[in-house]
């Protein structure tokens, strides 16, 4: 009943989310049903405190008061402002939170991934060009991407880079905001790669280029197949089955272990098996309610099951089938609700990790997570022996870096011609993800990036 609610298009709609914000009063309408914005939130938050013992039930709530999730906040700012004695600047969300959470949000025009917040700019104070829908969407989106940087003095926008092609011709530093099928994005705040270290950043006069300061840590030496489970452009074919579908993930993960594997040791010292398992859980596990120790206590039965596996059949689930089932039959056009059922799915094969008896189950539940936590990423391998796991495009030879000022590091591949770097996306690597890479006081490098 709720996910037929919470999947209906009105939470899909980029233009909702301002509506609702500033409106006075909201009122829910389904059928001949209707309930109150407050009544609606009461209701969930509610059912969160009832099922809070009950683990699926309570994850499932917090799933659907996350489609309300920013509406409520930004509705709650906007109506203190209507008393000004009660006026926090410091509620509003940044410029890069507001532009990235509605950016799965769907819009006839691509520019309205912008224009639809204008409203909610202004009431924030921010010194943005008003919406002009004569400017290119290039323009646009490098507007609002320069503006959170600059306005922000932050370079927290980079993170939600993907490098994947465009129909823009976007500068690689700018993300490309009509793209509703971007991988997970990396939980950026749990890592200090760059340890403390500010951002320094310079933009062109002209805004085409953004030029950082860091370093290198090598470059990429082998690079897997990106996993495309339900994660297919709608102008993509489809694999002729689930159960093609399910090979094809099979045959990638198989890879992923043995390029893993051919790593003779690991710089940290760990065992190869932890880091491979470390790689694949840990920025998903942010995600999670589920601590690592779920994860890595199946990994073994799951890495054995992967390695014998002649056929996805040997890692198939009866109840992981009939939820995919039902994903497969959300069309593919409609991509911001496939993105939400995706999303439900994860987390209940998530919980079952924890909660399920019998090591054979949750293995089986661990390689269905993955493949939805992992779609659309690659993994890979690089100089001095580190492995991880990139959110974007990628080719063997491109450079690793950390950048000063982010928390990640970042693949980067020369641009065509060798005039400057292009930002493919951010990346985990196991090992560098705490600071173990940077050296405060060690001279920096630059990189142009266009």
């Amino acid at each position: 009943m709720f996910f037929s609610l919470f999947a209906r298009s009105v939470f899909e709609r980029m233009w909702c989310v301002q509506e609702v914000a500033v409106a006075q009063r909201v009122r829910l309408v389904c059928g001949g049903a209707s309930i109150s914005w407050d009544e609606m939130i009461v209701a969930l938050d509610y059912l969160s405190r009832l099922y809070d013992v009950m683990l699926e039930s309570n994850i499932m709530v917090e799933l659907y008061k996350g489609r309300l999730a920013l509406q409520k906040q930004l509705k709650d700012i906007v109506g203190s402002t209507r008393f000004p004695h009660n006026q926090n600047p410091q509620q509003w969300p940044s410029l890069t939170t507001l532009i990235i959470t509605t950016r799965n949000r769907g819009a006839t025009d691509p520019k309205d991934k912008v224009f639809a917040l204008a409203g909610l700019f202004k009431l924030m104070g921010l010194n943005l060009p008003p919406p002009d829908y004569a400017k290119s969407v290039r323009q646009v989106y490098q507007e609002i991407t320069k503006a959170a940087i600059s306005q922000y003095h932050s370079l927290d926008i980079l993170y939600h880079v993907t490098g994947f092609a465009n129909s823009f011709d976007l500068p690689s530093w700018v993300p490309d905001l009509s793209d509703t099928r971007h991988p997970m994005p990396l939980m950026y705040p749990a890592f200090s790669a760059s340890a403390t270290s500010p951002p320094y950043y310079r933009f062109s006069d002209t805004a085409l280029t953004l030029t950082l300061w860091g370093k290198s840590l090598g470059p990429i030496t082998a690079l897997g197949d990106p996993v495309l489970f339900y994660a297919h452009a709608p102008s993509q074919p489809p694999p002729p089955s689930p159960t093609a579908e399910a090979d094809a993930l099979l045959a990638t993960f198989k890879q992923w272990s043995s390029l893993a594997h051919s790593l003779p040791s690991y710089p940290n010292g760990q065992p190869i098996a932890e880091a491979f398992a470390r790689t694949l859980f840990t920025n998903g596990i942010y995600h999670d309610i589920r601590g690592p120790a779920d994860f890595l206590a199946v990994f073994p039965t799951w890495h054995a099951l992967l390695t014998s596996a002649t056929s996805s059949a040997d890692l198939s689930d009866s109840g992981v089938e009939n939820m995919l089932r039902d994903v497969a039959a959300i069309p593919a056009q409609a991509v911001e609700k496939r993105e939400f059922a995706l999303s439900v799915a994860a987390a209940i094969f998530g919980l079952g990790v924890g909660t399920m008896r019998g090591k054979g189950k949750r293995a089986r539940l661990v390689h269905a997570w993955l493949g939805v936590a992992m779609r659309r990423k690659r993994f890979f391998v690089m100089g001095g022996g580190f492995m991880g796991v990139v959110g974007g495009m990628g080719e063997v030879g491109d450079e690793v870096v950390l950048f000063a000022g982010l928390r990640v590091p970042f693949l980067v591949g020369r641009a065509e011609g060798g005039e400057g770097w292009r930002i493919k996306g951010p990346a985990y690597v196991h090992g560098v993800m705490e600071g173990e890479g940077w050296r405060e006081g060690e001279g920096l490098d630059e990189f142009v990036v266009v």
